[in-house]
């Protein structure tokens, strides 16, 4: 697993869940839910917002996977019950928020397809690219 930083340069949560039921009939789109993935990073201005779906962070995972050798957190599970309320949304939230955190917290993850999910524009990734690599190969204090 790579470095981690004490201090957290990127920061994401998933504010919310908001459950969409999709169009009624036989060919009508089924219920799905999106989130709202925000993400601040240390010395941006602003905040970073992104709506996704679960099956775009498998999808994340998956790139990752090919991308890196990074040993990637356990994605939690697609949970096949019949009963799925609120309860059942906010767990899955908060289990995607701690997934999403732990890999920006892996500087072996940090590639444009991670900045790319999180909504980064090209300023905010070079500058937590920058922070890291300071953080990993500080300059030699004699010289």
């Amino acid at each position: 697993s790579g470095a981690r930083g004490a201090v957290r340069m990127v920061r994401t949560s998933l504010r919310s869940f908001r459950l969409h039921l999709g169009e009624s009939g036989r060919h009508g789109q089924p219920p799905y839910v999106t989130y709202l993935v925000v993400t601040r990073t240390a010395g941006a201005a602003r905040a970073f917002q992104a709506l996704r779906r679960y099956s775009d962070f498998v999808a994340l995972q998956q790139r990752l996977k090919d991308l890196t050798s990074a040993q990637l957190p356990r994605l939690p599970g697609k949970q096949a019950t019949a009963r799925k309320d609120f309860f059942f949304y906010e767990t899955r939230r908060r289990q995607l928020q701690d997934w999403l955190q732990k890999l920006v917290e892996d500087c072996e993850c940090h590639c444009k397809t991670l900045w790319a999910f999180l909504a980064l524009d090209e300023a905010a990734a070079r500058s937590v690219a920058l922070e890291w690599s300071l953080r990993l190969y500080p300059e030699d204090e004699d010289g």
